[in-house]
């Protein structure tokens, strides 16, 4: 396998893409609302403080809330945002963006690693310009610090192989914590352990080949004990911040994962709901890239089976971390097909496997560009790539702050696509622009008797996605006295008004509506 090319220059420019990544999350971070999930990520949060604050005495959280999440995410989110008890969604989206951009410096990191400071370059560009990551990235504490944390496991997972059997023990430790740092925010993190061990079996195969079967045990024993330490340090760190976890260590977190996998939702028995949502929401450039990956192995068979045959460890070593990348974004995905989870709201809780699928096609995209020797063809290259990192760009420019609803070039984007649950903003980030609408709406038509006057409003999600910016004289009800509001706030997709209303305000982009303010009492012409 080809050595890794390091440019001091590239890597510097990499830097300073990440510094201006971070002053723009700073300047555009309250153009974020809140999303659907807050609200009730929060109150998880919250619980589970209290039952540490409490001293373990206080375990009502442990029993109300999904058992299926884990606090190491959110108990940290709840610490800090304490001392800012006015601006407690504020202070999340400033933290879980800065957590976002953490699992982009773990691809940027990975992509350096496998494939040279070009390929770090690539990784880092193509990271920050897609589209469901960065529009989720400000405000989803569910699934972005999961794909961050997972990112950094896989990055430490591939170290070891890399670098076996120099820093064993420091990487092993690094991988276990990781990995327990995934799978505390979500019980799916458990499945990095099997992906280690997979890998491991493949080396130690490569190894039957070369080597006696005295050093292979030997291998097979020191290998073992340090993945028994990685794998307790891991699942420790996960228990530590998973209250429900703790009442029952061995069995609880298996419990957990079984429910995640057999959750029931609205698209039960849909075999192929990720991949036919990876279509249409992953930019054009991966998914050519994931093809030519395919090209490209086929291509270079020969010199990945002379890898094979190499009797130098560290090419087994190297082989063995391609087969942990490929398998961090395929073997979850295969787990979903087979067992038919029920996964729903477009790609967002597989989100994860879309990072480590960046760094491959990045890597993948460098090797051509480095076997182009034609400078006609290595110009025409660069200038394709470029083209393909302008398309989400365009895109994420139109869509802004609603990146998360991009949809690809290759399936039409986002007004031709007729897949609506795919397509709509079902987070309802958009409720901080319909706040503003009402405020502005009732300012103009009610003046000085606006403060003075009650309002009630229905909203079909969780009423603090508006009602945070919101004055206290605007009440918000439930189902149950619906029929009761003067006005409904509702998304396009999620659900339909069949009251008489007028609407009096709207969201959208790129001609399609995304959330609708309506009147339900006569409007005055």
């Amino acid at each position: 396998m080809e050595e890794n090319k390091i440019n001091p220059g590239v890597d510097r420019l990499c830097t300073w893409i990440l510094a201006i990544a971070a002053v723009v999350v700073i300047l555009t971070c309250h153009q974020y609302g809140i999303c659907w999930d807050e609200p009730a990520q929060h109150g998880l949060g919250l619980d589970y403080w209290h039952v540490y604050t409490s001293l373990l005495h206080d375990r009502m959280g442990v029993r109300r809330w999904d058992r299926i999440y884990g606090g190491f995410y959110e108990m940290p989110a709840v610490a800090i945002s304490q001392y800012f008890p006015t601006h407690i969604y504020d202070v999340r989206h400033y933290l879980n963006a800065f957590t976002g951009l953490i699992g982009i410096l773990g691809c940027w990191k990975l992509g350096r690693m496998m494939g040279g400071s070009v390929a770090g370059l690539l990784t880092l560009c193509t990271t920050l310009l897609f589209p469901s990551y960065i529009g989720h990235m400000f405000n989803n504490s569910k699934d972005i610090p999961f794909a961050a944390a997972y990112i950094w496991a896989v990055f430490f997972m591939i170290k070891v192989f890399y670098e076996f059997p120099d820093n064993a023990k420091t990487n092993f430790v690094k991988f276990g914590l990781t990995a327990g740092a995934t799978a505390g925010v979500r019980v799916g993190g458990m499945v990095l352990f099997p992906i280690f061990g997979f890998t491991w079996i493949l080396y130690f195969l490569i190894e039957w080949f070369h080597r006696t079967g005295s050093q292979i045990r030997a291998d097979v024993v020191a290998v073992f004990r340090l993945a028994i330490v990685s794998f307790i340090l891991g699942y420790g760190l996960m228990c530590l911040f998973w209250p429900w976890a703790q009442l029952n260590p061995v069995t609880h977190p298996f419990q957990a994962l079984k429910a995640f996998s057999n959750f029931q939702g609205i698209y039960i028995g849909n075999r192929w709901y990720a991949l036919e949502a990876l279509s249409l929401k992953v930019p054009d450039g991966i998914l050519v890239g994931t093809l030519l990956a395919v090209f490209l192995i086929l291509y270079r068979l020969k010199d990945v089976l002379q890898t094979v045959r190499s009797a130098e460890p560290k090419e087994w070593g190297k082989f063995c971390a391609y087969g942990a990348l490929v398998s961090s974004f395929t073997l979850p995905i295969a787990f979903v097909i087979i067992k038919r989870s029920n996964l729903y709201n477009e790609i967002r809780q597989i989100i994860f496997v879309v990072l480590p699928l960046i760094v491959g096609t990045s890597i993948t995209l460098t090797r051509i560009l480095e076997m182009t020797h034609n400078r006609i063809l290595h110009a025409l290259w660069v200038v394709g790539i470029m083209g393909f990192l302008a398309l989400p760009a365009w895109g994420m420019y139109k869509l802004f702050p609603y990146e998360y609803i991009y949809v690809n070039a290759l399936a039409g984007r986002l007004k031709r696509t007729n897949i609506v649950d795919l397509t709509c903003d079902y987070e309802l980030h958009s409720l901080r622009a319909l706040a503003g609408q009402l405020k502005n709406y009732l300012l103009t038509r009610d003046g000085d008797r606006f403060w003075k006057t009650t309002y009630t409003v229905f909203i079909h999600g969780p009423a603090p996605c508006m009602s945070y910016y919101l004055p206290m004289n605007i009440r918000f009800v439930d189902e149950h006295f619906a029929n009761e509001a003067q006005f409904g706030v509702f998304c396009d997709c999620e659900y339909q008004e069949h009251r008489p209303y007028n609407e009096i305000g709207q969201v959208s982009r790129d001609g399609v509506p995304l959330t609708h303010l309506v009147a339900y009492e006569p409007i005055s012409k």
